[in-house]
């Protein structure tokens, strides 16, 4: 599982901008999507700082499926 920085989803939320400027016919969906992106950016820049020796989810032992 990949994992985004909130810089990473603000750069999405660009390109989505840009794509919305660019279509008139979808432009409203693209700044919807823009939008979501930035709300996600910010839900991620709230969020406390996992415990010092946390292991990252994608290192964390497999489970028994």
């Amino acid at each position: 599982m990949t994992l985004l920085t909130s810089a990473e989803c603000r750069e999405i939320a660009e390109r989505k901008m840009v794509e919305a400027e660019g279509d008139p016919v979808h432009g409203k969906e693209f700044r919807a999507t823009a939008h979501a992106w930035l709300v996600l950016a910010e839900m991620i820049e709230s969020m406390p700082e996992p415990p010092t020796g946390a292991i990252p989810p994608d290192k964390s032992p497999a489970r028994d499926q």
